[in-house]
């Protein structure tokens, strides 16, 4: 087996495995942009979206995409990412990793960014964890089956916390 096909086929599988998140930029790129541009981009790299759990709230617009289905269920993906935005811009996204290591692997980036931790704070028996920087804020939500990283633009994050 040549060495190039070789070394193809581990990036392609890292590529799925990972549901085509591969680092925590993957994740920040999509703030600040136009969620038309986000929502091509996506669908371009293999994501679906998903018309049933697409809509608005006020001014608030979210667009859900999915990927891949797994293997035991393959009613369900792989993994999902949503984006929200209010005019004009993606302000942020919430990323259910496949996996656990999917999920340790990013939050060890935000980790590496020496951010501001907040205490856990379980709401709905999900475990939320707030990690600030100037550049974003970041959240964990952990359930017991599922592992979810958001970036949220700070601006928002501070309208939102300040007016409850």
């Amino acid at each position: 087996m040549p060495k190039y096909f070789l070394i193809a086929c581990l990036s392609f599988c890292t590529f799925l495995c990972k549901a085509q998140v591969s680092s925590l930029k993957d994740l920040e790129a999509c703030i600040s942009r136009s969620a038309v541009h986000v929502g091509d981009s996506l669908v371009s790299k293999g994501w679906k979206l998903d018309i049933a759990m697409t809509g608005n709230y006020e001014n608030d617009y979210y667009h859900t995409f999915s990927f891949g289905n797994l293997k035991t269920d393959p009613t369900r993906a792989l993994a999902w990412l949503r984006i929200h935005n209010t005019e004009p811009a993606v302000n942020r996204v919430y990323y259910q990793a496949p996996d656990k290591a999917a999920y340790t692997l990013l939050l060890k980036e935000i980790e590496t960014l020496q951010p501001d931790k907040s205490d856990s704070q379980i709401v709905d028996n999900q475990i939320l964890t707030i990690y600030s920087t100037k550049k974003f804020i970041y959240q964990s939500i952990v359930t017991s089956t599922s592992y979810t990283i958001a970036v949220i633009a700070p601006a928002y994050f501070q309208d939102q916390t300040q007016n409850p």
